[in-house]
Parts: C-alpha cells; sequence; structure tokens
C-alpha cells in the first residue's frame, strides 16, 4: 500500500476478475497492445468501459489506437503515440493528456504523469487531485 492509500495485489487471471467491480479500466502503451487488440475479451470489456457512463476508460501511448480501430474515438478529442495516429474520425490533440467525457487518453510515456494525473481527476475528482500534485511539488508550467 502506497502513501495515497493505493494498493497493489497480486495478478488475477482475467477470466477470474470482476470487472463490474471496477472503476477504470487502463490499456497501457508499448508493443503489448498488438495482444491486447487481438484479445476479445478485452475487446469486450473496452467496449463494456465506454458504454458505461459510471466508469473511466484510459489508454495511453499506442493503446489509444485500438480505440481507434474500434471506432471509440469517432467524435471524441485523445492524443496517442503521433507517429501512431490514423484517421480514427475524432479530433487527435497534442497535449500530453485528453480527457473526453470518461475517456482519457495519454500520448506517450513522457506524458505519464499527465495521464495518470487526468485519471485520478476523473476518479477522485479535481480538489483531490489538486491536493495530491501540491504535496508533490508539481507545477505543470515548468
Amino acid at each position: 500500500t502506497g502513501r495515497f492509500g493505493v494498493t497493489l495485489s497480486e495478478t488475477i487471471p482475467m477470466e477470474d476478475y470482476d470487472f463490474s467491480q471496477a472503476d477504470c479500466l487502463l490499456l497501457p502503451g508499448g508493443p503489448g497492445h498488438v495482444n491486447l487488440e487481438k484479445n476479445e475479451k478485452v475487446r469486450e470489456q473496452i467496449r463494456n468501459f465506454y458504454n458505461d457512463e459510471n466508469k473511466v476508460l484510459a489508454a495511453i501511448c499506442a493503446s489509444p489506437t485500438i480505440l481507434g480501430r474500434m471506432g471509440l474515438l469517432k467524435g471524441k478529442k485523445y492524443t496517442c503515440f503521433k507517429s501512431m495516429n490514423e484517421d480514427f474520425g475524432g479530433e487527435y490533440q497534442e497535449d500530453y493528456a485528453v480527457t473526453d467525457g470518461n475517456l482519457v487518453t495519454g500520448k506517450s510515456a513522457a506524458a505519464a504523469i499527465d495521464f495518470a494525473f487526468a485519471v485520478m481527476e476523473k476518479l477522485t475528482g479535481k480538489d483531490h487531485t489538486d491536493q495530491v500534485k501540491a504535496s508533490i511539488y508539481y507545477d505543470a508550467d515548468r
């Protein structure tokens, strides 16, 4: 359990996990996005989180391209690893992190902290996120 009360536990196989209890589905970037996209069970959960207004769907780096190829970025503001951006029918942003409704996307590994704060703000609110930023002396303008 970390300083802010987040506890990491053992890995649970996907077929044993109760996704209905999760508030957020976060798709990591990197080359593993290929395996995520190939997995129908993963795509099913992506759709479930995307369609549930009480849940957050977050993807960073290469993973937003999965959402794009699934048609989930149409009409949305988003970002992803710039060289992987295609015409997904949405509005690509150059920002490190982009929030559109309950969808949060991050540009790259360099964007990890901004992406994390965007996800945190969706889950815990702006006041709490600002308190955490202050406690670690985070200044986005530096």
